[in-house]
């Protein structure tokens, strides 16, 4: 049977930030068509995406956005001063009437300043009248409104009882007003109806008609202009971005116009979940459907997620399915079979040598030793849970794909490769998951890499025994979870024992010019880490007392921080007591794991401000049970704090701790 277990981060990195590749003129104009709080959202995307949202000349968004009335009301105050001397496309706010009325008609004059082209203000509280609701004191008001606007198209009044107004007359001179809508409404809206049942059969009588009138769907109020902007995009635009959406959701864009009835048919790939359809036929209909449209024409992408339990003769049909795709050149291909009892054999004839293909990823299937491969373009190969036929078949196919850049590789505890051997000058990125599996037994499998290029390494394995690495590559980023297959069940002999701690050692002498690396294991004997500026480690609680013997071999890190794995075991250490040298870099500390006061933890604290002349920050979690008062979510203390009769012995002791640092402040949060 397969392991089966959260899969590592696998897109392929060509495919993460399409959209980011946009010039800004047509972000901002997608982000005019979403709600604010949704594009402030963006900024955590990437370092161009951090401010961007502050470019867009367009405010969506309503007082439920916001904890606090001040900063809802700080917030369109800063929108509007940043577009001072500008022109705005869009100011829509939704308030209720808690604010002060000047302070919404302040923001509908500035924003008719900034030459406003959308404007949209409404009040969620109906209770009271205040001069922004659609309440007149002239009953000829609107109709003068009306009017007045030479070339208005479409008007919607949605009536409310004692609006002021006994006779409405629309009068305009736009002979192109051809939209006139008029809501009487006497009474409260029905905001939490969901379901009507009319069992009486209808006559066609004006009340029986009057009733149903009241229920139907609300007419949509927004400008014409606003509704279908999307739709001034050319093809090649639109189809780019339905390239990064599933099929199922391209699909559904069919019902929004006539233009978008047939276009995501246009659309030249296919990300498909069998889960989505009822029927299995229809599936294989759909992909077989895609294939046929496309042919003679090349594919950008050909993804598919499915069971090979719920298929009479799965490895025929996907096979099939990606030899096609092949041979319609697609660029990235994406198969996954989610049955975890037995492995399909994926054997395509022209897969293997498919010149234009970017990017593979493979999952839960079998793999063979083809006679011929010929991969030039191939970036990115992912495979989780794959077993192979023969063990050399993989270092044979990663030696045939001479521009591979990243390679993830998420092992089956039985997946016939005893030995792995990655060679390739191109390698960018490589991850080795591998795991535990408590019920199988086995023997000593070997990791050999021999990438120059080599940047990014990750490695979470508690199987593999030996990771040797030639040709030391200048690695940049690095994060290391291993115990190298050394449990405390397992015993090994004083030879293996030497034997197991150089090879350990000259592993991560190969590693030594890492710049940011996270680390996790106990079976460490570390050399010095000269470029090494931010380090993670993540540590069961027993093993707290060896974070000086990182630190010692890292004399330019600046930044820490400290995790914990979730073993609670504790045993005798005595490291911390000894005399270490000054971490005279350190200026940045962060622990993560919430501390409860016990001894060791004090102790990790006191050790970390007693010898950083030059610490900045140390940032900490307490238990609730040590604080004083659940209002407490955060806390800095500065050296000149004194301590106070109210504050719980935790904070007293914090703050009586030495610090080398006078500068220091203790953020507990």
């Amino acid at each position: 049977m397969k392991e089966v277990k959260p899969a590592l981060s696998t897109n392929p990195p060509s495919e993460v930030d399409r959209l980011s590749s946009l010039p800004d003129c047509l972000i901002f104009q997608i982000f005019l068509n979403l709600p604010t709080k949704d594009v402030v959202q963006t900024s955590v995307l990437s370092t161009r995406w951090k401010t961007l949202w502050k470019d867009v000349h367009g405010l969506d968004f309503g007082t439920e956005d916001f904890n606090t009335h001040e900063t809802f009301m700080s917030f369109v105050d800063n929108f509007l001063e940043r577009n001072r001397g500008l022109s705005i496309h869009l100011f829509k706010v939704t308030y209720d009437s808690s604010y002060k009325p000047d302070l919404v008609i302040r923001w509908v004059d500035t924003a008719v300043r900034l030459k406003v082209e959308h404007l949209d203000v409404s009040d969620d509280l109906s209770a009271q009248d205040i001069m922004m609701n659609p309440t007149y004191i002239n009953p000829w008001a609107l109709e003068k409104l009306i009017s007045q606007c030479p070339v208005l198209e479409n008007v919607s009044i949605d009536r409310i009882y004692g609006d002021g107004m006994p006779i409405l007359r629309g009068t305009s001179e736009n002979p192109k007003m051809v939209d006139l809508t008029v809501i009487a409404r006497t009474w409260n809206l029905l905001s939490s109806l969901e379901h009507v049942d009319i069992e009486r059969p209808l006559k066609g009588e004006a009340l029986e008609m009057a009733l149903v009138a009241r229920v139907k769907p609300a007419r949509s109020t927004n400008p014409p202009s606003e509704v279908d902007r999307l739709s001034s995009l050319p093809d090649s635009l639109i189809l780019q971005i339905f390239l990064n959406l599933p099929t199922k959701d391209v699909v559904q864009t069919s019902v929004l116009s006539t233009r978008w009835t047939t276009l995501w048919k246009d659309v030249s790939g296919l990300d498909l979940d069998a889960e989505d359809f009822y029927i299995r036929e229809t599936f294989v209909s759909f992909v077989d459907n895609f294939l046929e449209r496309n042919h003679g024409l090349s594919i950008h992408r050909f993804k598919l997620k499915y069971d090979s339990f719920y298929f009479e003769e799965p490895a025929g049909l996907i096979n099939g399915w990606v030899d096609t795709a092949a041979r319609l050149k697609v660029e990235h291909l994406d198969v996954s079979d989610s049955f975890s009892e037995w492995d399909p054999m994926m054997n395509p004839t022209v897969l293997y040598t498919c010149s234009n293909l970017v990017s593979l990823r493979l999952m839960g299937m079998g793999l063979p030793n083809p006679e011929r491969v010929s991969l030039p373009s191939l970036k990115t190969l992912v495979l989780i849970l794959i077993e192979f036929t023969k063990k050399w078949a993989l270092e044979n196919f990663i030696s045939k794909c001479p521009v591979l850049e990243n390679f993830c590789f998420e092992r089956s505890y039985d997946d016939g490769i005893p030995i792995l051997r990655v060679h390739s000058k191109s390698l960018l990125t490589f991850m080795h998951d591998a795991g535990y599996h408590e019920d199988y037994e086995e023997e000593d499998r070997f990791v050999e890499i021999d990438a120059p290029m080599l940047k990014c390494l990750k490695i979470s394995d508690d199987r593999t025994s030996s990771f040797i690495i030639k040709s030391p590559p200048s690695v940049v980023e690095a994060d290391i979870d291993t115990v190298f297959n050394l449990t405390s069940e397992r015993s090994l002999g004083i030879a293996n024992e030497v034997q197991k701690r150089e090879m350990v050692r000259d592993f991560l002498v190969g590693i030594s010019k890492v710049k940011d690396m996270s680390i996790s294991s106990s079976a460490l004997e570390l050399p010095v880490f000269r470029n090494l500026y931010t380090l993670r480690v993540r540590f069961d609680s027993y093993m707290w007392e060896m974070l000086p013997v990182f630190l010692e071999v890292c004399p330019n890190l600046k930044t820490l921080v400290v995790g914990t794995s979730e073993n609670p075991k504790m045993v005798d250490r005595t490291v911390i007591a000894r005399p270490w040298n000054m971490l005279s870099s350190l200026e940045y500390v962060d622990i993560e794991r919430t501390l409860k006061g016990e001894a060791l933890e004090m102790t990790l604290v006191g050790y970390l401000l007693e010898n950083s002349p030059n610490l900045k920050k140390l940032s900490l979690s307490l238990d609730d049970s040590l604080k004083k008062g659940e209002s407490v979510h955060k806390l800095t203390l500065s050296l000149d704090d004194a301590p106070k009769k109210e504050e719980s012995d935790i904070f007293i002791e914090l703050l009586n701790f030495p610090r080398l640092s006078s500068s220091c402040q203790i953020i507990v949060r």
